[in-house]
């Protein structure tokens, strides 16, 4: 008995060695040697050995070992089934106890990382607590092992929504943070975690104490860190994304102007040369598109082109996604300034994109509709009937290729039922516009009731529905189109950056079935709608010159329903003050030029007061001058200018003395 004991004892020595040395040679002769040697001492020894524990999770170990360098499940299966039992014979006070459970824990999160079984991480971070509660007070790794046992909460959480994984990992990285605070400073990596973990809990209650924990958090990790330090840049771009969720919230500008300073000290950061300085470089150029898209400041989206065109780099992983930002910025500058050149640029730059795509890859099919899109725009701009075509071709091409369970699908509807709109309205064709409806329908039917995108749904379905009672001044259309519209609201988060967007689309719906019925609780709520819209509007957005010219267009139309001077007086002053925010570059200038001359037109109509018609001439006169030659719109403004110039000649010579005769005297 006592040679077996030897005999086990020696095999135990020589297979931990083979396996020292096979961290060496890297060996398959050595690990699998290791293992036999480890084995049969497991299996010489009687169970009351008190190193039985020990032995078998050195066997555990070896085991491990040859499943990371050959990839065999049946090697970490062993391996994991070895820890637990050297676990279950541990004697209290076992000094290589700890070891054993961090070994079990790091093996098992191997076998979850490969087979996605949430109970082999559950048990993971079971036994990496266990090994944690076994250090003494103060010691130097509880930091770090917390660290990673937050992480694995973390992701924990990710898996189950549970909340009672998320709040153990704040606790456990707060714990971790004042273990290194009590002690000689922390490291930016646990504040990051800890700055993670409040925004996935604020993700998942929606608690904005969470949101501005994570903020402040994450201000802590760039404020303690080394300047040099190789992730301040990463810390950074954290920062902010915090920012940026902020300020989709609250609407708050000064948040995402703050966000992008933290990405402008990312670049500054990263050096020309870097592997990750496209990245920095697009990232921040995103922030500064949705900036311009908030504040209509041409220097942003001017900026982020810029910056788009530095961050191109041919023949990398980045290079796609990074061609696919430009066009969609440059289109973005196209819709602000209404230069043709942005457009035509961003056609091509996503024309490259969609070559560059694999026809099978995933996104291929929302590619093809983004492309689709901006025919759609370039028809609404030149009228050509081959762009509209090859925009709708694009969108059936997407469609077709889409499978019916692709998250992208209903935008991807969309954007068809958008492009048979404006066909449309240039050809007449019914065919097309009952189509638009039907597909818009299907996007609205396959969303989900929390899809965020589905108010957008509603509303452009009630668009289309409003296009067809232009043509066909059937109440049933345009009633259809006010409760789409109606449901889009209802249904829209209040703090909604887009929430104006579809209040005014109401307005407009409800002042389309005004003009018909003549009802004026339409326009009243119209009316109410475009404030509301407006309320939730900052002040400097480049939308709010448009609700002011809608609601002023609406109350004008009130105007010449009642004759209350009260309706146009409002009309002109709201379009005055959409002019006064309006830049010279604007798309949108002749159009809010030639709304306020309609307007002193209808005023004077009704107090025929010279300067009505003075004011109502000289709107008409700039618009005519900025309206671009070859636009729908001249002709007709031509027209107006030139009756309202035969009007105030006839006024005129009205008010003017007669001229004595000789017979008068």
């Amino acid at each position: 008995m006592d040679n077996e004991k030897e005999i086990a004892t020696e095999l135990h020595t020589c297979g931990v060695s083979l396996r020292d040395q096979f961290e060496e040679t890297m060996s398959v002769d050595d690990i699998r040697e290791s293992i036999e040697a480890l084995q049969r001492a497991v299996d010489l020894s009687p169970e009351d050995n008190p190193r039985l524990s020990t032995w078998i999770g050195d066997l555990a170990t070896s085991l491990w070992y040859r499943s990371n360098q050959s990839g065999e499940l049946l090697d970490l299966n062993e391996a994991i089934s070895a820890y637990k039992r050297a676990i279950s014979l541990s004697s209290p006070g076992q000094p290589d106890i700890q070891v054993i459970l961090r070994n079990l824990g790091k093996a098992l999160e191997a076998r979850f990382e490969e087979y996605d079984d949430l109970t082999d991480l559950a048990e993971s971070i079971d036994a990496n607590e266990r090994a944690i509660n076994l250090y003494p007070e103060g010691h130097p790794h509880i930091p770090l092992e917390l660290q990673s046992l937050g992480i694995q909460l973390q992701f924990l959480f990710m898996e189950t929504d549970d909340d009672v994984d998320i709040n153990k990992a704040i606790s456990v990285q707060q714990r971790a943070f004042q273990v290194l605070a009590d002690d000689a400073g922390f490291p930016m990596s646990i504040l990051n975690d800890l700055g993670h973990s409040f925004l996935l809990r604020f993700e998942y209650t929606e608690d904005m104490a969470d949101l501005t924990e994570a903020i402040t958090t994450q201000k802590n990790a760039i404020n303690v860190a080394p300047v040099n330090h190789k992730s301040l840049p990463s810390a950074l771009n954290n920062l902010a994304t915090f920012l940026e969720t902020r300020s989709k919230r609250t609407g708050n500008l000064s948040d995402l102007a703050e966000a992008i300073l933290a990405k402008r000290r990312a670049v500054e950061l990263t050096s020309e040369g870097h592997e990750h300085r496209s990245t920095v470089l697009q990232s921040l150029a995103v922030s500064l598109r949705s900036r311009h898209q908030l504040t209509g400041d041409l220097s942003d989206i001017t900026e982020a082109v810029s910056l788009l065109r530095d961050a191109i780099k041919p023949n990398t992983d980045e290079h796609r996604s990074i061609l696919n930002e430009l066009g969609v910025t440059l289109k973005h500058r196209f819709e602000r300034t209404s230069n043709l050149e942005d457009l035509t640029e961003a056609i091509s730059v996503k024309r490259r994109v969609v070559t560059l795509t694999p026809r099978d890859h995933d996104l291929f099919p929302s590619l093809l509709s983004s492309l689709g899109e901006c025919y759609a725009s370039l028809f609404a701009r030149t009228g050509e009937p081959a762009d509209i075509s090859k925009a709708i071709s694009l969108s059936r091409e997407a469609v077709d290729l889409v499978s019916q369970d692709d998250e992208f699908l209903p935008i991807i509807l969309n954007n068809l039922g958008i492009g048979l709109q404006y066909r449309f309205r240039a050809t007449g064709d019914l065919c097309d516009i009952g189509e638009s409806i039907s597909t818009l329908q299907k996007a609205v039917d396959i969303s989900p009731n929390d899809d965020p995108q589905l108010p957008g749904y509603l509303s452009t379905l009630g668009t289309a529905y409003q296009s067809r009672f232009d043509c066909s001044d059937d109440l049933a259309d345009i009633t259809e189109a006010v409760a789409l519209h109606q449901k889009a609201v209802a249904i829209a988060p209040t703090d909604s950056a887009e929430r104006p967007t579809w209040l005014s689309n109401l307005a407009s719906a409800l002042g389309q079935r005004f003009q018909l019925t003549h009802d004026l609780p339409d326009v009243t709520v119209a009316v109410s709608a475009l404030r509301r819209a407006m309320e939730h509007t900052p002040e400097g957005s480049a939308s709010l010159p448009t609700l002011l010219g809608n609601l002023g267009r609406l109350l004008a139309s009130a105007f010449a329903s009642t004759g209350s001077l009260c309706y146009i007086t409002e009309a002109i002053s709201l379009h005055q003050r959409a002019l006064s925010l309006t830049p010279v570059s604007d798309a949108s200038l002749h159009t809010r030029l030639n709304n306020l001359g309609h307007s002193f037109s209808s005023r004077f109509d009704h107090t025929r007061d010279k300067s009505d018609l003075d004011q109502a001439i000289s709107a008409t006169e700039q618009a005519v001058n900025c309206t671009p030659d070859g636009h729908a719109t001249l002709p007709i403004r031509l027209f107006n200018l030139a009756a309202w110039l035969t009007v105030r000649f006839e006024f005129v010579a009205n008010l003017r003395p007669a001229v004595p005769t000789a017979t008068s005297f």
